[in-house]
């Protein structure tokens, strides 16, 4: 009988535990982005869903639209899963999560390096995907793989996007009130970072840049540095896609021709290649596609960390789209030759 007490005493603390970080996580956590974009992917609304999904990161969500996949015949009904901030172990179970509600015959994974290299996140940024996954056995595989020597708070509180002003806890309760977000329309989701008007299925159209673009400094990259997770999870990807019959195509996504130029690109691109080839899957570097294919230059983008503005993802989805297809798009050999067609246009001022 005592140790019943005293069981029952610990499940009581654990109940009280969870309800006051869920009823933390109502007042305090902004209606993100991620849970309305999970949702759309978990009720497609047709029998057999999206054929096709995009998963990666802001670069992905930025670039490409996935009407102009589906118009261009790439694909059948595609969505774009790219959430800001995703590293590739949330791509993982992102896949898994849309395979389970959706009949998926091809996989589009955007690769940006930051993502490869040991990020120091913190742990409630390295959650923030998780956080909104519906609960299921994806869900508990996540955790049992990657929160249990976690601070335990990690588990049930999205503390990375609470507000902490009074105003803004009591607009966001407010919001929270109403039929749009429990309806997960996309007028009740705060989302700073996008930038431009959503056009559905996953993809912003943006039309601001950053408020100070600044002078370009290269990103370090060292590949001693890629991290044990991100190798781990995108085999996990490979080995999913494989056993599901899914085509799996890795791309790196076009940025900034200055940033590529003078950037770290050449030495990610070639070690993305080495690694999509070793796990025998097909990788394309976009930022070798021809300016005679995809005329570029630094004011198509927003930053140069290569965010692309609205115009310039219509663009861009159209040659994805065409090479996803098996036209015969032109790229360049190699960087010296992207250099040398970049420098007779416009010049690297």
């Amino acid at each position: 009988m005592h140790n019943f007490k005293r069981i029952m005493r610990a499940a009581a603390f654990i109940i009280v535990v969870i309800v006051l970080m869920n009823a933390c996580n109502f007042i305090f956590a902004q209606s993100g982005y991620t849970r309305y974009i999970i949702h759309q992917v978990d009720n497609p609304g047709t029998k057999d869903g999206y054929d096709t999904v995009i998963i990666g990161a802001s670069h992905g969500r930025a670039g490409v639209d996935p009407a102009v996949l589906d118009e261009y015949g790439a694909s059948d009904n595609t969505v774009n899963l790219c959430i800001p901030g995703a590293f590739i172990r949330d791509n993982y179970y992102l896949l898994r999560e849309a395979a389970a509600h959706n009949k998926i015959k091809k996989v589009i994974l955007e690769m940006d390096y930051q993502y490869w290299c040991n990020y120091k996140g913190g742990e409630f940024i390295e959650t923030a995907v998780y956080s909104h996954l519906p609960l299921s056995t994806r869900k508990i595989d996540f955790i049992w793989n990657n929160l249990l020597d976690k601070d335990f708070r990690t588990t049930f509180v999205n503390k990375n996007s609470w507000v902490s002003d009074f105003s803004g806890i009591k607009s966001n309760i407010k919001l929270k009130m109403s039929k749009a977000y429990r309806d997960y329309d996309i007028s009740a989701v705060i989302d700073k970072d996008a930038y431009g008007e959503y056009k559905g299925k996953g993809f912003y159209y943006r039309t601001q840049r950053a408020d100070d673009k600044g002078q370009f400094e290269p990103f370090a990259w060292d590949e001693n540095d890629v991290g044990k997770t991100p190798l781990k999870y995108f085999q996990k990807i490979v080995g999913f896609c494989k056993k599901n019959n899914i085509e799996l195509t890795c791309v790196t996504t076009t940025i900034t021709p200055k940033a590529a130029l003078d950037g770290v690109s050449e030495e990610t691109g070639r070690w993305f290649a080495n690694l999509c080839s070793q796990n025998g899957v097909r990788y394309i570097d976009f930022n070798l596609v021809s300016l005679d294919e995809l005329e570029r230059t630094d004011d198509d983008f927003a930053d140069w960390e290569g965010h692309m503005m609205g115009w310039m993802a219509e663009k861009y989805s159209e040659v994805l789209a065409k090479v996803i297809r098996g036209d015969n798009i032109r790229f360049y050999k190699d960087y010296q030759e992207y250099r040398m067609a970049y420098e007779s246009r416009k010049g690297i001022k």
